[in-house]
């Protein structure tokens, strides 16, 4: 008896999940070289020193002030919060008394207490450069 078979469908039979593992391992190799793989960083509370462009929350009548640094959000409760300056940074945050999400950008700064006449509560901050 004779067999006619495919060259181009010849071997297929044999070696199917193996030659599928193969291609599956070769895609995941390229896709791991081609994203990047830089760390990710998030805000961190940081000593002021005297420096403009970190992230400044002023609280308690101004007398108290919280930095902030890098890229990304960070759970807070500050209390009593004067002021924003937004340094360096656009800042995303949520603040209690039904303001809501508010956004400070790059090199601006709001007084909650000359614009709105009363401190406020900072739940969250989140902090991107752009």
């Amino acid at each position: 008896m004779i067999r006619r078979t495919n060259p181009r469908t010849a071997g297929r039979g044999r070696n199917g999940a193996a030659r599928r593992v193969g291609v599956l391992a070769v895609l995941t190799a390229a896709a791991a070289t081609l994203l990047p793989t830089t760390a990710a960083r998030a805000v961190e509370r940081i000593d002021c020193g005297g420096r403009d462009d970190f992230a400044k929350v002023w609280n308690y009548g101004y007398s108290g002030q919280l930095c902030f640094a890098n890229d990304g959000w960070m759970a807070v409760r500050i209390y009593n919060v004067d002021r924003i300056d937004a340094g360096n940074n656009k800042v995303i945050t949520y603040l209690g008394g039904g303001l809501g999400s508010w956004t400070v950008f790059t090199w601006e700064r709001y007084d909650f207490n000359a614009n709105q006449g009363h401190q406020v509560m900072m739940y969250d901050i989140n902090l991107s450069r752009w």
